[in-house]
């Protein structure tokens, strides 16, 4: 039961979370943003169905990837 809700949270898709997988098999999801921000939960509770802070994983190096082709066709012209 504790893997559907871990998969129904947002947190699973975010570029902020990582893995934290224990000797006994339980799995919990860091958020690494709390290391920055002592504001947010480090283990937030699940699922988290919204959260301000959600970044889809890899889309800040797909936004990176379209800024250098952006800014490569700006020096072409």
């Amino acid at each position: 039961m504790g893997d559907l809700l871990i998969f129904s949270s947002q947190c699973i898709s975010c570029a902020h979370k990582r893995d934290i997988l224990t000797g006994k098999g339980s799995r919990f999801l860091l958020c690494q943003l709390s290391l920055k921000d002592s504001r947010l939960e480090k283990y937030p509770r699940q699922p988290m169905l919204t959260c301000p802070h959600y970044l889809k994983e890899n889309s800040s190096s797909e936004n990176t990837q379209q800024s250098i082709e952006k800014s490569k066709q700006d020096f072409s012209q």
